[in-house]
């Protein structure tokens, strides 16, 4: 279990992290688009994370799992196959570490 300031710190991460795609969304150069709802819904999500009081259950805490996961999955299917990195560093990495 993480303590509560780190469990509050990544939950700050989360809020930073939603808002910061929420600002370059105009950069892209994209119209009011799906994705642009996507990107206030989470973070919607995430500022109301901060507020929730018991955030930490385990129920709450999987739901909060499953939509980051979801969240990930989604912008990396928005992301142009350019910009994305390449695996190979990553499973080379996961594979020197064992």
């Amino acid at each position: 279990m993480v303590p509560y300031h780190g469990r509050f710190a990544l939950r700050v991460a989360r809020v930073v992290l939603a808002l910061a795609c929420l600002a370059w969304y105009p950069f892209t150069g994209e119209r009011i688009s799906s994705a642009l709802v996507f990107l206030m819904a989470y973070a919607i999500f995430a500022v109301g994370t901060l507020f929730e009081i018991r955030f930490d259950a385990s129920p709450r805490a999987l739901i909060a799992l499953v939509i980051d996961f979801v969240f990930f999955a989604v912008c990396r299917w928005l992301i142009p196959a350019v910009w994305a990195p390449s695996p190979w560093p990553w499973r080379f990495r996961f594979t020197s570490g064992i």
